[in-house]
């Protein structure tokens, strides 16, 4: 009875969340980085609103940061602190019944919690949507927050 006490109690944290604390949902194939859910809400137009933590695995710091300054650089974006870089948060917004998602924000800290850097990748209403791409964290994450 205990067991399934503890079964219902997670299967209703993580599906409908308002659940707070970081959860852990996957680790990268490369083993390099860890997702974690902060929280899901609801939002008014009835997408589910998923903050984020993205922080190395154990002992992959040094890859962790290796990877997210080469996307920056690729994308053109300003480098500049990241060699101190902890782990990221961000909130993903996911339409649930169109299967996509787009990044609303993003702000990445150092390891002692003092933030390096904020991206608002697009604060309008009209950011491009995506489509949950299969067999990816994103879509591990959005199967979490939206069934």
């Amino acid at each position: 009875m205990k067991s399934l006490l503890i079964l219902l109690t997670f299967s209703a944290c993580s599906l409908q969340a308002l659940c707070q604390g970081d959860v852990l949902i996957g680790t990268t194939k490369d083993k390099v980085t860890n997702f974690y859910i902060m929280s899901i809400r609801r939002d008014r137009n009835g997408s589910m609103d998923v903050f984020e933590r993205v922080k190395p695995s154990d002992g992959m710091l040094q890859a962790f940061r290796k990877q997210v300054i080469e996307q920056r650089t690729k994308e053109k974006l300003d480098v500049d602190g990241f060699e101190k870089l902890g782990y990221y948060r961000r909130r993903i917004q996911y339409n649930c019944k169109g299967k996509t998602y787009r990044v609303r924000e993003c702000n990445y800290y150092d390891i002692n919690g003092k933030e390096i850097s904020t991206n608002d990748p697009d604060p309008s209403e009209k950011a491009k949507w995506e489509f949950v791409p299969p067999s990816t964290m994103r879509e591990v994450e959005f199967n979490k927050a939206c069934l």
